[in-house]
């Protein structure tokens, strides 16, 4: 995982929608779903949720 930090939104004195973004890339989006799922990763997900992104935004993308 890739962690950025935003400083600004181009050509505006606007406040960025976000302060941090992440990318994480995913081979295997099906495999992904079941170990997110895992008894191993569900309370790691919740503490991210709960700590660090309470309403975070996941976005799917493909490199062009």
């Amino acid at each position: 995982m890739r962690v950025f930090k935003v400083g600004s939104v181009l050509g505006s004195d606007q406040v960025p929608p976000f302060r941090y973004f992440g990318v994480i890339e995913v081979n295997d989006p099906e495999k992904l779903g079941e170990e997110v799922a895992s008894d191993v990763m569900a309370p790691a997900a919740t503490r991210f949720q709960g700590e660090y992104a309470p309403s975070p935004v996941f976005l799917i993308a493909d490199e062009l």
